[in-house]
């Protein structure tokens, strides 16, 4: 029960906050599923009914600076500057002042995963054969330290089909991605060479976590390790996991989709109703209708 509810409520049962837990475990008991060819085509999607409906999207455009005048947010990025009446913050980045509610004493999870390229044989002889399912969450034993110091323990596994940058599937292969999570703070202490060093142990270790329960050495074609500094350079953030839903985050002081500032929404996993790819949406539901209501489309 622990390891499922680090995985959707990002703490434990000492911690976590009865209502969205057991909402969690109930979604749990139906098991994970997974979107033919990745969630980057719901991303596609969403900006071709973007344009459709008259907006613009601009991609790999940071946003460098926001100030709001004259009743409207003054946005510079990369490659637009700009006036908007409103303006979404679904980043979890903050630019300033009351724009996120990532502040920096609030404790969030960040991950250590393993991303890897398996032989396609291990899909009908390992996998079919044993009748597994796509997704394993494996709690290490006991002993294995090195796991249980960085991360809370639980390691959580799947395995896909793989496809290129066109969406095309391609032939002899099959993507693994594995996770643990992992203390942000911790990660930015290492000096250069202990940050490589843990780097491969704990690759290592989540591997041999794996392999005690189905055979994944004998396929293994390729893998990458990726820390909490990886996502800070990549996604510009090192916390991943939203905030823990305790009593005092889900349900005292929940984080609504209304920020402190005119005109401003927070969505995403920080915001209500929390972490996961359901809740995430459905905070944007939320933003979206308290949008509406406040400008009505003319």
């Amino acid at each position: 029960m622990d390891a499922q509810l680090m995985d959707a409520a990002q703490t434990d049962c000492t911690k976590a906050a009865l209502l969205p837990s057991s909402l969690a475990l109930t979604i749990y008991r139906r098991g994970s599923f997974y979107i033919d060819k990745g969630m980057g085509q719901l991303s596609e999607a969403l900006a071709q009914r973007i344009v459709q409906l008259g907006g613009e999207v601009i991609a790999a455009s940071p946003v460098k600076e926001m100030v709001y005048e004259q009743k409207n947010w003054h946005v510079t990025s990369k490659k637009r500057n700009g006036a908007y009446d409103v303006v979404i913050n679904n980043t979890g980045i903050s630019f300033g002042r009351g724009t996120s509610h990532a502040e920096p004493k609030t404790f969030s999870w960040g991950a250590f995963r393993v991303d890897a390229l398996l032989n396609d044989a291990f899909w009908h002889q390992e996998l079919n054969a044993r009748q597994l399912p796509f997704a394993l969450q494996i709690v290490p034993s006991k002993e294995h330290a090195v796991l249980f110091s960085d991360g809370h323990g639980p390691v959580y596994v799947t395995f896909q089909p793989a496809y290129n940058q066109h969406n095309e599937r391609i032939d002899g292969e099959i993507m693994m991605t594995c996770s643990i999570h992992a203390n942000v703070e911790q990660w930015g202490q290492y000096s250069k060479e202990e940050y490589k060093v843990k780097k491969q142990q704990l690759t290592e270790a989540i591997l041999s976590e794996i392999q005690k329960v189905v055979n994944i050495e004998d396929y293994l074609i390729y893998a990458e390790a990726g820390t909490p500094l990886t996502y800070k350079k990549f996604i510009g953030k090192s916390g991943v996991g939203g905030f823990p839903l305790t009593v005092r985050n889900a349900v005292v002081k929940p984080r609504s989709v209304r920020s402190s500032l005119p005109q401003l929404y927070i969505v995403g996993e920080q915001s209500f109703p929390g972490p996961g790819t359901l809740s995430s949406a459905l905070s944007g539901y939320y933003a979206a209708r308290a949008i509406t209501h406040a400008h009505p489309l003319t």
